[in-house]
């Protein structure tokens, strides 16, 4: 009986990734794609306020970048010149706090 419980199981699984239409899948099509003109150093290591920064993103309109930084749960903003513009969010599940990155 627990035989055909898990045969029913896994062929139910199979079936329905038959039905998953992957044409709508995220592409990356609307990413630009830029030359790397020069680069500089933001924060180093040495001043210990980026403890593990995962997700980045630029802001075309004013040139800030976000960085998100697991480690500190916290978004950092940084205007062109490299200084801290502000900061977003906490360690924590309440508004304005970040308990895990997705």
């Amino acid at each position: 009986m627990t035989n055909n419980i898990n045969s029913v199981v896994w062929v139910s699984i199979f079936v329905s990734f038959l039905f998953i239409d992957f044409s709508q899948a995220p592409t990356h099509d609307t990413a630009k794609v830029v030359a790397l003109e020069e680069y500089r150093t933001f924060i180093s290591y040495e001043d210990q306020k980026l403890s593990n920064p995962q997700i980045i993103r630029y802001n075309d309109c004013n040139s800030h970048l976000f960085v998100y930084d697991t480690a500190e749960s916290t978004v950092f903003e940084f205007d062109s010149n490299g200084d801290i513009v502000n900061t977003y969010g906490q360690r924590g599940r309440g508004p304005g706090e970040f308990f895990r990155s997705e």
